[in-house]
């Protein structure tokens, strides 16, 4: 009998291990956010290779291959992006990810070709992450760079364009390793081990980036693409055990621009810090219908982080429903002059016959413009809600919102070209509609669309919330000119994180910029007019536009 209970219990135990190998071997690790060319992928549960397809979901084990014209990009839960050139082959090797310790252990095998990582900064020092190959492993702590293997040659490349890789050969790991600094490479010789590091020529760097890269998906410079941000939340909803329902509704709306990628992110990470499944659930509740503002949900975030008890977290989740409201990212309204409904008029001194109600110099296309603006306003909020587009097969409203923004842009006298790569960048995520409304909108007011993309170039950098972004967008919209755009800059590098008195002082001053332009009339002769377009109001030269930026 004792022999028996022994025999089950062992029983039990391997069966335990099983099904726990098999659930780590299906959980969901990375997404290929993108793929152009001839890429295949073979999955860890199947023995053939098939066809590809865009924001699938990656697991570990699972293997890329690319033809002499393929290339795929993927992106793990922490924003860490691995982008694989043609004719490679590529393997997940694991990828483990501890949200409630920080630590995050993350390997990759390259058995031949190539491929460029940038590593999210690893914050624990027992986290790692290393690509190898037939004769090398490269370990990086936070940093950009690209490994080429030779698999015929038996030699490995490693260079570095950002940070710090330590590179070792693939039989003694990092015991004989060499430290590769930024625009330094070593090449790994099988049973030779690392070679002394060498200076690479710009040049050489230059092309093996644009080799590894893609200008449709790329962010510049150290922030992540909002197409990245997205397939980062969508990885960490798939591992938040939220159940099948909620998780396919989440995604949906991350993927489709409806909720914030980076803010669902830090709630589902509340459950790592001690927060109870149904606290968690309630703070993604505010997120998708209030539209709080990320810093609101940073120091909610960081509330609970330093609570020591489940109690203290539901009361921390319950002042976050209570102080969340919808963001109004629209300026206050500018005071018309007129009083208010109810009040008497005063009446005409004596004698004086009353003044005919004939609108003053401008004064038909600040109407013209601001009934423009008012059901610009309408059609965003339509196309932000998904209006009643639920049965049209288009649920997210894509097609519907792609249709009023190439209205909009004709309107405007934007370029055919120029039209196509807004249309193309808010299709791939990079801009957001209200984004893509504002650049249009500038362009009809005969500010340079190119001034304008790179303050959101610049936004993406900073990664503003939300509110600052609409204020600063509308301050450049009416006129603010380049050198006080970048002192605005320059005040947001120098605000600490979570600093919301900072934010608001910013925002104050954006606010009464836009107060103060909003109702001037500005002269508009069209002189510096971008090419193909028409200033506002036909041949009037008297508009309420602003001047044109000049940079």
């Amino acid at each position: 009998m004792k022999k028996t209970g022994i025999a089950v219990l062992i029983t039990v135990i391997v069966a335990l291990f099983i099904v726990t190998a098999h659930a780590e071997q299906n959980q969901d690790v990375a997404i290929l956010s993108y793929y152009e060319g001839d890429v295949q992928l073979k999955l860890n549960d199947e023995s053939d290779w098939g066809p590809v397809e865009q924001d699938i979901a990656l697991q570990k084990n699972d293997m890329i291959k690319t033809g002499p014209d393929g290339k795929a990009r993927i992106v793990l839960e922490d924003e860490s992006v691995i982008v694989i050139g043609p004719l490679s082959l590529f393997k997940i090797s694991f990828v483990e990810i501890n949200n409630t310790t920080g630590k995050k252990n993350s390997g990759f095998y390259l058995e031949e070709g190539m491929a460029r990582a940038k590593v999210s900064k690893l914050t624990t020092d027992d986290s790692a992450f290393t690509i190898s190959t037939p004769t090398a492993v490269a370990g990086v702590r936070g940093t950009e760079f690209a490994v080429e293997s030779l698999k015929d040659k038996n030699i490995t490349t490693v260079t570095v364009f950002e940070g710090a890789v330590e590179v070792g050969d693939r039989i003694n790991k990092f015991k004989n390793a060499v430290m590769v600094l930024k625009e330094q490479a070593t090449d790994v010789t099988l049973g030779e081990g690392a070679a002394r590091p060498r200076k690479v020529d710009m040049q050489r760097l230059k092309k093996l980036r644009q080799k590894l890269s893609n200008a449709n998906i790329e962010s510049g410079g150290d922030a992540p693409s909002a197409s990245d941000k997205k397939a980062a939340a969508v990885i960490a909803i798939k591992r938040s055990g939220l159940g099948s329902e909620k998780e396919k509704e989440l995604v949906h709306e991350v993927k489709n621009g409806n909720v914030p990628a980076e803010q669902i992110k830090t709630v589902l990470n509340l459950k790592a810090q001690g927060a109870s499944d149904t606290d968690v659930n309630k703070a993604l509740d505010v997120v998708r219908n209030k539209n709080v503002d990320p810093q609101t949900v940073k120091k909610l975030y960081q509330d609970i982080k330093n609570k020591g008890d489940s109690s203290a977290i539901s009361e921390a989740v319950k002042k976050f429903e209570e102080k969340s409201k919808k963001l109004d990212d629209r300026p206050e309204p500018p005071s018309s002059g007129t009083a208010p409904a109810g009040a008497s008029q005063k009446p005409p001194a004596s004698g004086a016959a009353p003044k005919p109600n004939v609108p003053s110099p401008g004064m038909k296309e600040k109407i013209k413009e601001k009934i423009g603006d008012a059901k610009n306003n309408i059609d965003d909020r339509k196309n932000k809600d998904g209006g009643n587009q639920g049965s049209t097969g288009d649920p997210a409203g894509v097609k519907s919102k792609e249709k009023t923004l190439i209205e909009r842009a004709k309107q405007a006298h934007i370029p055919k070209k120029k039209l196509e790569q807004l249309i193309r960048s808010f299709k791939e995520g990079k801009l957001d509609f209200a984004d893509v409304s504002l650049i249009i909108d500038a362009a009809a007011r005969g500010v340079d669309i190119h001034f304008i993309e790179k303050i959101l170039g610049k936004i993406q950098k900073t990664q503003l919330n939300v509110k600052t972004k609409r204020l600063l967008l509308n301050a450049v919209r009416f006129g603010m000119a380049p050198e006080q755009v970048k002192a605005i800059f320059e005040k947001i590098k120098l605000i600490k994180n979570n600093d919301v008195k900072g934010m608001t002082e910013i925002e104050k001053q954006l606010k009464a910029f836009i107060k103060t332009k909003v109702n001037q009339p500005v002269t508009n002769t069209g002189a510096n007019q971008l090419p193909g377009t028409a200033p506002p109001g036909g041949n009037d030269n008297t508009t309420s536009a602003p001047r044109v930026l000049s940079h």
